[in-house]
């Protein structure tokens, strides 16, 4: 980030400081930033596919829409269809064992901040909702 310096030597934790507690408040900023970011993306690709479902990378808009630039026709494209063979890509990713009434307040939160992002909500509730949030 241009402009932002490390903090000096006297204000950084040393490891002996680096408790449990400290550790744990790191690991939520951190699992809120992410929950942020995961939010923001969702956003941002939600809006990408009410301006054009083509302009998503790896859809089959995209694709669809490039074989007419290329001249194909609706009948030549509808042609090769059932030769096109398709099959799901599962994706591991990393677990981290959560206790359950964790993992709801993680939820709870996750959905005031989708209902805090929604429009049909005036200033004053979704002040109110941010409330809740900090809670």
């Amino acid at each position: 980030i241009p402009g932002l310096k490390a903090p000096p030597d006297s204000e950084r934790l040393r490891p002996e400081q680096f408790t449990k507690e400290i550790v744990q408040l790191y690991s939520l900023v951190f699992h809120l930033i992410t929950m942020c970011e995961e939010n923001g993306a969702v956003q941002a690709r939600r809006h990408a596919e009410d301006e054009s479902i083509c302009a998503i990378s790896g859809l089959w808009g995209q694709h669809l829409q490039a074989m007419k630039g290329a001249g194909f026709t609706s009948k030549q494209v509808a042609k090769l269809l059932p030769e096109i063979y398709v099959e799901p890509v599962l994706t591991a990713h990393p677990t981290e064992p959560k206790r359950a009434s964790t993992l709801r307040h993680h939820r709870a939160l996750y959905l005031l901040l989708v209902e805090r992002e929604n429009k049909m909500y005036t200033k004053v509730e979704q002040e109110e909702i941010g409330r809740e949030m900090k809670a």
